[in-house]
């Protein structure tokens, strides 16, 4: 056997190569190469110890060929993807284009009445809107009379109100207070003795009419009397009953409609509730050019 070693030139110094080793494993060596592994591996501990490897590797399951190919296709796949991912956080983002926003729109047509349709339409084409014209005393067009002078401080005064029992005040002074209203020369609402300077009326006033009012301030044995004479009467006018009734209708079916709402209480002559709906209108459309000057056709 020595013979066929040296034939082959693997003596017990030499290692037989890792082929070899894999072919006794696998079985399909020739005698002669089985004889020359096995020997040596007699002898040398280092080849033992790879051929005992190589036959417990080769003992083990073999894995299978699909995680490996999908682990590949991965890896593969993170190679490709993983840069464009990068490239696109680096990137800027385009903005979507985003309309401006639109003005709110006002429906100056389609409120079911002709008269109201008019009204806001006629409103929005001139900038202004019509009140009535009222008959004060002419004192009214001096306002100090009323700010500053006999009637300070009562309200209302020179107003059309909408309630037919309105809430009367007045500037506080010591002593009590008696309060008379007048239909012409006809009173027609007054008041026990009062400690607070306002009462509201009752019972109601008719619609429609036009109202003087006074209150006596009572101190001790002396009266006074607001207004102080020689000044007018304090008047104010309660809306008539067709009036009242529209806006009644309008502020139930479109409450938050301020510029539909304002223009009618301007043209019903409520000046204050007007002044403070097409205020709020104002408020919200601040790109109407017209709407400041709406305002200020009524104050």
């Amino acid at each position: 056997m020595s013979s066929i070693r040296e034939a082959l030139g693997v003596a017990h110094g030499d290692h037989p190569t890792f082929e070899q080793l894999e072919q006794v494993v696998d079985g399909i060596a020739d005698d002669v190469t089985r004889e020359i592994v096995e020997s040596h591996c007699e002898v040398c501990a280092q080849c033992a110890a790879e051929l005992r490897d190589l036959r417990e590797l080769a003992a083990e399951p073999m894995p299978s060929v699909l995680p490996r190919v999908l682990a590949a296709a991965a890896a593969v796949a993170a190679l490709v993807l993983i840069p464009v991912w990068l490239w696109l956080r680096q990137a800027p983002t385009p903005r979507a284009s985003v309309p401006p926003p639109q003005p709110k729109k006002i429906a100056s047509t389609g409120y079911g009445r002709k008269d109201w349709d008019d009204a806001v339409r006629e409103a929005l084409e001139r900038g202004t809107v019509s009140m009535p014209a009222q008959r004060w005393p002419k004192s009214d067009r001096q306002r100090g009379a009323f700010e500053d002078g006999p009637a300070a401080g009562m309200r209302p005064v020179h107003e059309v109100i909408d309630s037919t029992t309105p809430v009367l005040s007045w500037r506080a002074t010591p002593g009590r207070y008696v309060v008379s209203v007048y239909d012409n020369a006809t009173r027609v609402a007054h008041s026990e003795s009062l400690s607070k300077p306002e009462w509201q009326v009752t019972p109601p006033l008719e619609r429609g009419r036009t109202y003087a009012w006074q209150v006596e301030v009572h101190r001790g044995a002396s009266i006074e009397q607001l207004p102080v004479p020689p000044a007018p009467p304090a008047l104010f006018q309660v809306l008539d009953a067709a009036s009242s009734a529209s806006l009644a209708e309008a502020r139930s079916r479109f409450p938050d409609d301020y510029l539909l709402l304002g223009v009618l209480e301007a043209r019903s002559g409520l000046q204050k509730a007007a002044a403070d709906d097409l205020r709020a209108y104002a408020v919200q459309h601040p790109e109407d050019p017209k709407a400041a000057s709406l305002v200020m056709s009524v104050e």
